[in-house]
């Protein structure tokens, strides 16, 4: 009878382990490398599918938010990391495939679990810079990273917690040219003589676990997300 009790806590500290194993990882791993694809799938039938809110001028406030350095990696929390250190390569590939899809973003950092026990908004941007016209720039890295003359096509934060689980938000506002709304539409939604960029804004929030993939959807554009641990304490 001791024995088959026995073999039945086994079991069952087994399966409790099993179930704990992402609150145990998330104890022991140094920091996390949260990394982030972000694709166009504007369309036609994706633009007539809702009546978008009229954003000329969005509110993003960086203020408080954290602008990735360059990769140093003698100090590589908070740089932006190379590509050779990327997960979701695969990934981007597939989605690179398809002529309906385009990565406009594909960036990863590092963070030190220490500084998820209270959010830091990290800004992130990148894919075409629109000038107020809504003309396509060629993008000089010598230039000012947040010149407020220029526009780019994403432009947000994530801001990531860590209690048992990852909680994400996500703050983007994603721009394109009024003239190119303006030809793909079907139902006159975006016509007039405005020129400039328009904005989509994407406030959503994803609970998730480390090494799992997360797909966040939005009628024009679509974000992967991964978070994955580094190291062990």
């Amino acid at each position: 009878m001791k024995k088959r009790q026995s073999i039945k806590n086994l079991t069952l500290i087994a399966l409790v382990c099993s179930l704990l194993l992402p609150t145990l990882s998330c104890a022991l791993a140094k920091a996390y490398q949260v990394e982030v694809v972000i694709f166009s799938q504007l369309s036609s039938k994706g633009l007539d599918s809702e009546q978008w809110p009229y954003i000329q001028t969005p509110t993003l406030d960086l203020s408080k938010s954290t602008t990735l350095a360059p990769y140093n990696p003698s100090q590589p929390n908070f740089t932006l990391l190379p590509s050779s250190k990327f997960t979701l390569t695969e990934a981007q590939k597939k989605i690179d495939k398809y002529h309906a899809y385009k990565t406009l973003l594909h960036v990863a950092w590092r963070q030190p679990t220490a500084s998820f026990k209270k959010p830091i908004s990290i800004h992130i941007f990148g894919g075409n810079v629109y000038n107020q016209d809504g003309q396509i720039l060629n993008y000089n890295s010598s230039q000012s990273q947040q010149d407020l003359d220029n526009v780019w096509q994403i432009n947000g934060t994530v801001s990531v917690s860590l209690n048992r689980y990852f909680d994400v938000n996500f703050n983007l506002f994603f721009a394109e040219p009024f003239s190119t709304l303006s030809t793909m539409t079907k139902n006159g939604y975006f016509k007039g003589n405005y020129s400039g960029p328009v904005y989509f804004h994407m406030l959503e929030s994803r609970r998730t676990r480390s090494k799992t993939v997360n797909y966040i959807d939005h009628p024009l554009y679509g974000t992967l997300l991964m978070i994955t641990p580094v190291g062990a304490s």
